[in-house]
């Protein structure tokens, strides 16, 4: 699940494209509306001349402090952020940011994206105080205008959690998540993936506060939303039952951990094989929620699956299935199976690389 904050600073916001009739269409639109269609299909590489082309019309057709300029290095700066040329993008966005704040009719959303897009390569650079006060800006900003774009209100907030999560401030970012989360559920529905990426962060954060029950029970939506795409992505069905079975766990809600585990272990038998790591990962839990009702019995055959997946993965004489074979030795020492603790002990001692 800490994969998950890596999605916190990704880029959300599209580029400044005007919008022009059919007739009053320039050189300058046709250019502009080129990169947004390779950016949106992710093609940097072929958008870039074309966003510089833009940016040279724009200076010599229009001036270099016109809002169209801006608009362009804004554009250009999207372009080169994406291709992580982060030195060359804050060099266009404090232009463009230049012109924007010289501008009253400027676009509340051009300034807002050109904030964003810069808070966001500050803290990439662990510049948090330059990150924050420019996420700040971009909220005001949306705050004040006539009619505020609830969508790139829901953003910064989002990428203003990222900022913090990175600084370790999960209860200032959780409160940020959550505003998000009720916005972009309110305005594009549950079930879009935004909305489904901010649910997730907000689950990250709470568990990196040791906050289970809630953690629980947003898991519990998550996987209530995950449900109705089983059948297309199985597998996601399946974190989230071992997710929301881990938080019960640490809850000591062991029966309700061990059926999650059961559900989640299924679905990842029959959609990568009985013998992947991921199925051990499961089979190991599944354990764990067994050991803690005290329900020895079938715990050995459960053992001896995991190794065999492990020796399979990893190799016989792997560090990591010593230290298995040892831990599961001293669990059944602890509980007074002392035969099959030195079962074990003997299995780990045959499989320690010989000197």
């Amino acid at each position: 699940m800490r994969a998950i904050i890596k999605s916190l600073l990704t880029a959300g916001l599209l580029l400044t494209i005007p919008v022009a009739s059919f007739a009053q269409k320039t050189g300058w639109d046709s250019l502009n509306q080129e990169v947004l269609t390779l950016t949106l299909k992710g093609d940097f590489s072929t958008a870039r001349p074309k966003a510089e082309e833009a940016l040279k019309l724009a200076e010599k057709t229009y001036g270099r402090s016109h809002l169209r300029t801006a608009q362009s290095l804004n554009n250009l700066a999207f372009v080169y952020l994406n291709q992580n040329q982060l030195p060359i993008a804050e060099t266009l966005l404090v232009r463009a940011l230049k012109i924007f704040d010289k501008k009253p009719s400027a676009e509340t959303s051009d300034r807002v994206q050109a904030l964003n897009s810069l808070a966001r390569i500050y803290a990439s650079q662990k510049a948090a105080a330059k990150a924050e006060s420019l996420f700040n800006r971009a909220l005001l900003i949306i705050q004040k205008s006539t009619v505020p774009d609830s969508l790139q209100f829901a953003q910064t907030l989002n990428n203003f959690a990222g900022l913090y999560t990175g600084q370790g401030k999960f209860s200032q970012a959780e409160s940020l998540c959550r505003l998000s989360l009720i916005i972009r559920e309110k305005t594009v529905g549950p079930e879009s993936p935004a909305t489904r990426q901010t649910l997730d962060n907000l689950i990250y954060l709470c568990a990196r506060q040791e906050k289970y029950p809630d953690a629980e029970s947003l898991t519990q939506q998550a996987l209530k939303i995950a449900g109705k795409f089983k059948k297309l992505y199985p597998l996601e069905t399946a974190n989230y039952q071992n997710s929301q079975g881990t938080f019960c766990h640490l809850q000591q809600k062991f029966a309700k951990a061990e059926t999650l585990f059961q559900s989640a272990l299924a679905l990842r038998e029959k959609n990568l094989g009985p013998e992947n790591p991921m199925v051990a990962k499961t089979l190991d839990n599944l354990a764990e929620a067994r050991k803690g009702q005290k329900k020895y019995e079938g715990l050995d055959s459960l053992y001896e699956r995991i190794v065999k997946i492990l020796e399979k993965n990893s190799g016989a004489e792997n560090p990591a299935v010593v230290e298995k074979l040892e831990a599961i030795a001293r669990f059944y020492e602890s509980i007074g199976q002392d035969k099959t603790a030195k079962k074990w002990a003997a299995r780990a001692e045959r499989a320690r690389p010989k000197q």
